[in-house]
């Protein structure tokens, strides 16, 4: 083999199935050149204190350099300016709290946040030699020096009015600020930590004590980052601290770059928000120049290249993220791990592609109302949206949002503000991704409404959930759905009844009380277009659970117990799966279906009453309301398009449902962007007693920003059938799908379009013309009736174990192939050179990790990235996607 880099047609052919392709680990590019410990910030001399940098609240945009946003280093530095400027305004007469409106927001923990979550961007600015120290914004000069080093002596002297006080044991919300304080000393440390006295020094590393009793999930974060800034400043540490609090978060790893935040199913947002972020802290300040830490290192290292390989999936074109779980109103403070692994000087994703993201995120919240008109920023996230925030968000939290500026640390000459901004996945049209190790499914479509052809439409980015779960019932909403869309959302918990709406849902609520949790999946998988789930509903004959606290004490709740109470009556058991598109099934107009298959297993003691809910979206009186009644479908419209969360959905019987409706029998809901909610149901008879035996159901979902014809959409229903728990869909188009939905899968030989699979399938999906086929569960695909060339040719797909391949898609590509896989395989062709890289979107080159020269057997390439340097310790996906030509 002759292994490689080759720039040919992976980009396009990877667009097809939607992975994208990866770059290649070298030292192009790279800014390895670490120098944290280092007296003098980077970028060139040291700008004096006489200096004075002027900055536009409005800086012109540059469309040669910014293609997607327009945006340029002078945009960062205006938000930088803005939030300055509304920091000064709300700061407290000593310079260490802060005084934002709101309940609470003069008090301690909000006061103090509010003044240390300005430390990430401050000291970033600091960090780089090319800022002055001084700046002057609407005829108002600021002082960044005086105004961090005020408040960090303010804050840590106990005889300070603006005292923040000791940190203390437990879930005190000074284990997670305190961290801020210790990385700020870092990134500043020639303009601020050497300026102060030794009186001044004692002072500050008195209040930042070391962290001596492991916390969990994303605090243990924090708390890394508090130790590895005290060891870097010389401090006592105490010993095995770091190690010690490195192998719980490491015990956290769930694969695919994601780790729990500590409980069990909750994957997150806190990935991005604190956990890489402060690992990329430990690994470039400590881990990497450790030689008893160089494995460990890595290994981190791989995992934040994963984790920063799937997130261009996880934004729409748009800026806006998929609003799965807790803390969204930090913003762009999500991408918190893409500024710091930047600033460190990775090279996981390319600079035009970080800058993209970065560069998107912020200029949406800009324009959607981040800061009020004193430069405050609002709680939410389009404005000032309290059902975003969850009770542990106090004013001044949202700040937390300054991360995103972390790349003020780079100077302009930086190749993160030179390169050419490049594509997200969502720029160049409609995709399907998996991220397996979590159960997250995302896809995008991107439609054309001909009478706004400006405005966005289809339903843009969508997350299916199968992975992600909660046991605390405050934030059922937040992870529990079965469907997190960037521009619906979702409708708000009814906390005054302990009742859910079940947009996104399948329920059963036999006494219409709507008030059971679902227990998380006991099951789950997840495939490009494709993902499957079964969980547990307590029935509503036992008393209804009682909400617990949402956590006013901290950002970090423990989980209570499980909801599901084995002492009570049997749950329920329903088992859904989501299709939303073959791989490569794009069309850049046309909005886009999606076809759920639900099986609803009673608990033979109560009769379970199947409901369904569409995504949903904001409601107005004067929004359009078409079908139900004696039909089985309804069409929702918003109608006041201006409004966040506003849209158009269709939600049709495609199998087992006699009647829909809007809220169908739950009533009145809020949306939590605001407002009342929108969504369509699905249920059975109003007078039907309920069911006693599993009943299989099947529904037709259209979702768009825009307003659409209900007319085409349902005439395009597939015609879906079962047989027990086995469901068979022919789509309008001849794409065939095959799906068991029961609790065990057994060993079965099923024929779609002329194709026969074997092993213990969950789902074998086949395009009309049999060239793309996406399987779980698979040991081998052939043809059914092969022709004369192929009587006696081997499978087109085989695992290469004795394990069947759990993630396969696959598309033909003449004689040769495009797979995404999660094992060795065998592929049916002649070709003779095969590219690999690990699953995930770095940019748009194009280049494939690895390039070898192989050599068919009996009419087989074997794919094995182990072989080829992509094993465990090269990568840290669950798959690679392979290309043979």
């Amino acid at each position: 083999m002759t292994p490689g880099k080759t720039r040919v047609g992976l980009l396009a052919l990877a667009l097809v199935l939607g992975p994208g392709p990866a770059c290649k680990r070298g030292d192009e590019g790279k800014t390895k050149a670490r120098d944290q410990h280092s007296a003098a910030p980077k970028g060139g001399p040291l700008h004096g204190q006489g200096e004075v940098r002027i900055i536009q609240l409005s800086p012109d945009e540059d469309r040669s350099r910014a293609l997607f946003t327009g945006w340029t280093r002078a945009h960062y530095e205006a938000v930088f300016a803005r939030m300055l400027l509304g920091y000064a305004r709300v700061r407290s007469p000593d310079g260490g709290r802060t005084r934002h409106a709101g309940e609470g927001g003069d008090e301690l923990p909000a006061a103090m946040e509010g003044s240390v979550r300005m430390l990430p961007a401050m000291g970033a600015w600091l960090a780089c030699a090319c800022n002055p120290e001084r700046i002057r914004v609407e005829g108002r000069e600021l002082d960044v020096v005086d105004l961090a080093t005020t408040m960090l002596l303010a804050g840590t002297d106990p005889e300070s009015p603006d005292y923040w006080h000791k940190i203390r044991k437990g879930w005190d919300q000074r284990q997670v600020e305190a961290a801020l304080v210790a990385q700020f000393l870092v990134r500043s440390k020639a303009r601020v930590w050497e300026r102060l006295g030794p009186a001044e020094r004692e002072q500050v590393l008195a209040w930042l004590t070391p962290a001596k009793e492991p916390l969990a999930g994303n605090w243990l974060a924090f708390q890394l980052t508090r130790n590895t800034t005290l060891e870097v400043l010389g401090a006592e540490v105490p010993e095995g601290s770091l190690d010690e609090l490195l192998v719980r978060l490491e015990e956290d790893y769930v694969g695919d770059g994601f780790y729990r935040d500590s409980a069990p199913g909750r994957v997150d947002w806190y990935n991005g928000i604190a956990i890489h972020p402060e690992l990329t802290f430990w690994r470039t300040q400590l881990g990497e120049d450790d030689p008893e830490q160089a494995e460990r290192a890595a290994r981190v290292a791989l995992r934040t290249e994963a984790f920063l390989g799937h997130l261009p999936f996880l934004m729409d074109s748009q800026g806006r993220v998929a609003p799965l779980g807790r803390s969204l109103a930090y913003r762009s403070g999500v991408l918190a791990a893409l500024s710091a692994s930047v600033v460190a000087g990775d090279d996981f994703v390319l600079p035009g592609l970080a800058r993209r993201m970065l560069s998107g995120s912020l200029k949406f919240h800009l324009d959607a109302g981040m800061f009020d008109e004193q430069f405050a920023l609002t709680r939410g996230y389009h404005g000032e949206q309290p059902g975003v925030t969850e009770a542990y968000l106090r004013p001044g939290s949202q700040y937390y949002l300054s991360r995103a500026l972390e790349v003020l640390a780079l100077p302009p000459e930086h190749r993160f503000w030179s390169e050419i901004e490049m594509p997200l996945p969502a720029d160049l049209g409609d995709f399907v991704h998996a991220i397996p190790a979590v159960g997250w499914q995302v896809d995008f479509d991107r439609a054309v409404d001909r009478r706004a052809p400006s405005r966005p439409a289809g339903a843009g980015l969508s997350l299916r959930n199968a992975g992600s779960a909660t046991r605390k019932l405050a934030y059922q909403p937040r992870y529990m759905k079965l469907d997190y869309g960037a521009f619906g959302w979702f409708s708000a918990a009814d906390d005054a009844d302990a009742r859910w709406p079940y947009d996104g849902a399948v329920i059963s609520a036999s006494a219409m009380g709507f008030d059971r949790a679902r227990g998380p999946a006991t099951a789950s998988t997840v495939v490009s277009g494709f993902s499957w789930q079964r969980h547990a509903l307590p029935p509503e004959d036992e008393a209804a659970p009682q909400l617990d606290d949402p956590g006013a004490s901290g950002a970090w709740d423990p989980e209570p117990a499980p909801l599901v109470d084995a002492k009570a009556s049997p749950p329920h058991w329903i088992s859904t799966a989501t299709l939303s598109a073959l791989p490569g099934s794009v069309d850049s107009e046309a909005v886009r279906p999606s076809l759920r298959l639900s099986c609803v297993e009673p608990n033979g003691v109560e009769a379970a009453r199947p409901y369904e809910g569409s995504a949903a979206i904001r409601r107005v009186p004067e929004g359009l309301i078409l079908g139900g009644g004696d039909k089985d479908w309804v069409y929702l419209e918003t109608g006041a398009d201006a409004l966040p969360g506003a849209g158009a959905v269709l939600f049709a019987n495609a199998h087992g449902w006699t009647r829909a409706g809007l809220n169908l029998d739950y009533g009145s809901a809020d949306h939590v962007l605001g407002g009342k909610s929108a969504f369509a149901g699905l249920a059975l008879g109003a007078t039907h007693p309920g069911i006693d035996e599993p009943r299989c159901f099947a529904s037709w979902q259209v979702l768009s920003e825009r307003p659409f014809e209900p007319g085409p959409q349902l005439a395009a229903l597939p015609q879906v059938s079962f047989e027990d728990r086995v469901a068979t869909v022919r789509f309008a188009n001849g794409d065939l799908a095959w799906v068991d939905l029961a609790p065990e899968v057994r060993e079965r030989s099923v024929e779609l379009a002329g194709l026969r699979a074997t092993g213990p399938l969950r789902t074998v999906w086949v395009r009309a013309d049999a060239q793309v086929v996406v399987a779980v569960g698979l040991r081998e695909l052939g043809e059914v009736h092969p022709g004369p060339a192929d009587e006696n040719a081997p499978p087109l797909i085989q695992t290469a174990t004795d394990t069947p391949l759990a993630f396969v898609a696959c598309a033909r590509a003449g004689a040769g192939w495009l797979c995404e896989l999660d094992g060795p395989a065998r592929l049916r062709s002649p070709g003779t050179t095969l590219m690999l890289s690990p699953s995930g979107w770095r940019g748009s080159e194009g280049i494939a990790e690895v390039t070898a020269t192989v050599t068919p057997e009996e009419g087989q390439v074997l794919i094995n990235p182990a072989e080829h340097g992509l094993g465990p310790k090269r990568r840290a996906t669950t798959t690679v996607v392979a290309a043979v030509y």
